[in-house]
Protein backbone atom coordinates (compact mmCIF):
# COMPACT_ATOMS: atom_id res chain seq x y z
CA UNK A 1 0.00 0.00 0.00
CA UNK A 2 0.68 3.42 -0.43
CA UNK A 3 -0.38 6.36 1.69
CA UNK A 4 -0.68 10.03 0.00
CA UNK A 5 3.05 10.96 1.48
CA UNK A 6 4.24 8.12 -0.65
CA UNK A 7 5.44 6.35 2.12
CA UNK A 8 4.87 2.29 0.94
CA UNK A 9 4.64 -0.31 3.18
CA UNK A 10 3.09 -4.08 2.99
CA UNK A 11 1.59 -6.22 5.66
CA UNK A 12 0.36 -10.23 5.31
CA UNK A 13 -3.40 -10.61 6.29
CA UNK A 14 -4.79 -13.20 7.01
CA UNK A 15 -8.22 -13.47 7.35
CA UNK A 16 -10.05 -16.83 9.37
CA UNK A 17 -13.59 -16.29 8.20
CA UNK A 18 -15.54 -14.20 5.57
CA UNK A 19 -15.73 -10.09 6.94
CA UNK A 20 -16.16 -6.66 6.32
CA UNK A 21 -12.94 -5.13 5.69
CA UNK A 22 -12.61 -1.47 5.90
CA UNK A 23 -9.30 0.11 4.83
CA UNK A 24 -7.13 2.68 5.86
CA UNK A 25 -8.35 6.17 5.24
CA UNK A 26 -4.94 6.96 4.03
CA UNK A 27 -4.19 4.40 1.22
CA UNK A 28 -4.09 5.71 -1.71
CA UNK A 29 -2.84 2.87 -3.99
CA UNK A 30 -3.82 -0.68 -4.25
CA UNK A 31 -0.99 -2.38 -5.61
CA UNK A 32 -0.79 -5.46 -7.61
CA UNK A 33 -1.99 -8.89 -6.00
CA UNK A 34 -2.54 -6.67 -2.39
CA UNK A 35 -5.59 -8.49 -1.58
CA UNK A 36 -5.48 -11.93 -4.05
CA UNK A 37 -6.41 -15.18 -2.43
CA UNK A 38 -7.97 -13.31 0.42
CA UNK A 39 -11.45 -14.55 1.85
CA UNK A 40 -12.86 -11.60 2.97
CA UNK A 41 -17.02 -10.63 1.63
CA UNK A 42 -16.49 -7.41 1.45
CA UNK A 43 -13.65 -4.60 0.84
CA UNK A 44 -14.69 -0.80 1.89
CA UNK A 45 -12.28 1.64 0.14
CA UNK A 46 -11.60 4.90 1.36
CA UNK A 47 -11.85 8.19 -0.82
CA UNK A 48 -8.77 9.17 -1.17
CA UNK A 49 -7.74 5.65 -3.47
CA UNK A 50 -6.73 6.26 -6.62
CA UNK A 51 -5.90 3.05 -8.21
CA UNK A 52 -6.48 -0.77 -7.85
CA UNK A 53 -4.03 -2.54 -9.65
CA UNK A 54 -3.51 -5.67 -11.43
CA UNK A 55 -5.26 -8.98 -9.77
CA UNK A 56 -5.56 -6.54 -6.48
CA UNK A 57 -8.59 -8.77 -5.74
CA UNK A 58 -7.68 -11.49 -8.28
CA UNK A 59 -9.60 -15.27 -6.78
CA UNK A 60 -10.68 -14.14 -3.76
CA UNK A 61 -13.44 -16.47 -3.97
CA UNK A 62 -15.79 -15.12 -1.25
CA UNK A 63 -15.63 -11.73 -2.13
CA UNK A 64 -18.91 -10.13 -2.90
CA UNK A 65 -19.22 -6.72 -2.44
CA UNK A 66 -16.71 -3.57 -3.00
CA UNK A 67 -17.60 0.00 -2.18
CA UNK A 68 -15.28 2.17 -4.45
CA UNK A 69 -15.19 5.91 -3.81
CA UNK A 70 -15.44 8.23 -7.08
CA UNK A 71 -11.51 9.28 -5.61
CA UNK A 72 -10.67 5.91 -7.82
CA UNK A 73 -9.73 7.00 -11.16
CA UNK A 74 -7.68 3.81 -12.70
CA UNK A 75 -8.43 0.22 -12.29
CA UNK A 76 -6.44 -2.61 -13.87
CA UNK A 77 -8.09 -5.04 -15.98
CA UNK A 78 -7.51 -8.14 -14.59
CA UNK A 79 -8.49 -6.21 -10.70
CA UNK A 80 -10.82 -8.38 -9.73
CA UNK A 81 -10.13 -11.41 -11.92
CA UNK A 82 -11.26 -14.38 -10.31
CA UNK A 83 -14.51 -13.26 -8.47
CA UNK A 84 -17.91 -14.55 -9.65
CA UNK A 85 -20.61 -12.67 -8.34
CA UNK A 86 -19.20 -9.88 -7.54
CA UNK A 87 -20.86 -6.53 -6.85
CA UNK A 88 -19.24 -3.06 -7.54
CA UNK A 89 -20.67 -0.43 -4.95
CA UNK A 90 -19.75 3.43 -6.75
CA UNK A 91 -21.03 6.46 -7.69
CA UNK A 92 -23.20 6.86 -10.76
CA UNK A 93 -20.83 7.85 -13.48
CA UNK A 94 -17.46 6.98 -11.72
CA UNK A 95 -14.69 4.92 -13.47
CA UNK A 96 -15.74 1.66 -11.16
CA UNK A 97 -19.31 2.44 -12.04
CA UNK A 98 -17.83 2.57 -15.72
CA UNK A 99 -15.90 -0.76 -15.42
CA UNK A 100 -18.23 -2.62 -13.56
CA UNK A 101 -20.58 -1.97 -16.83
CA UNK A 102 -17.42 -2.81 -19.25
CA UNK A 103 -16.91 -6.01 -17.14
CA UNK A 104 -20.02 -7.17 -16.84
CA UNK A 105 -20.04 -6.91 -12.93
CA UNK A 106 -23.15 -5.89 -11.21
CA UNK A 107 -23.29 -2.25 -10.40
CA UNK A 108 -25.39 -0.28 -7.66
CA UNK A 109 -25.28 3.29 -6.42
CA UNK A 110 -23.71 3.99 -3.37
Amino acid sequence: ATAANGVSDSCTLTVKTPLRAVLPKDLVTIEAEAFAGTSAACYVLPDGVTDIGSRAFGDCANLVRIEIPASVTGIADNAFEGCSGLIIIAPEGSTAHEFAVDHEIIWMAE
